[in-house]
């Protein structure tokens, strides 16, 4: 039986940008399994969406509340996606 998959949209609020943080969530998400995207905002924030199973979720938000060493995280916030999203990301990419 395959394991249930959700998809979670997420924004990452501090010092996150200019800091490696979207290689650190690529690289953690591809360890963990998780599909989706990354991106920075003109705001100074990180988004993406993230499709996992529940456990791979929490790995993966418990790594971006981490942050790489030179990043500071203030606040994560998500919210779920529609259903169908499960389905839309092969992989974990980094969007510009």
């Amino acid at each position: 039986m395959e394991a249930v998959r959700k998809a979670v949209e997420f924004q990452v609020i501090g010092r996150v940008q200019g800091v490696g943080y979207r290689y650190f969530a690529q690289t953690h998400a591809l360890m963990l399994g998780v599909k989706g995207w990354v991106k920075n905002l003109p705001d100074g924030t990180v988004v993406g969406h993230a499709v996992g199973t529940p456990d791979q979720l929490v790995s993966f938000f418990h790594k971006l509340l981490e942050g790489p060493s030179f990043s500071r995280v203030d606040d994560l916030r998500e919210k779920p996606l529609n259903e169908q999203m499960v389905y839309r990301y092969g992989d974990f990419s980094i969007v510009r």
